[in-house]
């Protein structure tokens, strides 16, 4: 009775295709935090807050914290959806009314801070990035 053993073939190709593998991963230790975190799509949240004057702080959290000029300081996207900071609101502080605005999108709800100014409406996050309601 003849025997036919092909484990060491199998675990010298399982070897190189690990080894191979291995060889063309990044590490993460050389990616930045936005690099490991961030798949290219800019946190709406923290831009707004940007946007409307305020200084990020503890970005590294969830979400961050929108700390503004007056040392008030709210949620980041508490801050998007208008649960805090209405008077340091892009749209506020342009002459035009902020409040929160929730949609529903069908399989989802948006929520978001709506400028109301000069009888025109839009998001206020949009405004702030665009200058323009609409």
């Amino acid at each position: 009775m003849r025997h036919s053993s092909s484990a060491p073939l199998v675990h010298l190709m399982l070897g190189a295709l690990f080894s191979a593998c291995a060889a063309n991963t990044t590490p993460t230790a050389s990616l930045s935090e936005d690099e490991r975190t961030n798949a290219g799509v800019p946190n709406a949240a923290l831009d707004y807050c940007k946007l409307s004057g305020g200084t990020v702080t503890d970005a590294a959290a969830y979400g961050g914290a929108c700390k503004f000029s007056d040392g008030s300081l709210c949620d980041a996207w508490a801050f998007y959806r208008a649960e805090c900071g209405g008077p340091q609101a892009y749209c506020t502080k342009h002459g035009g009314v902020v409040a929160r605005k929730e949609e529903n999108k069908g399989t989802w709800t948006s929520v978001y801070a709506q400028c109301t100014l000069k009888g025109a409406s839009c998001t206020d996050y949009d405004y702030a990035k665009k200058g323009t309601c609409p």
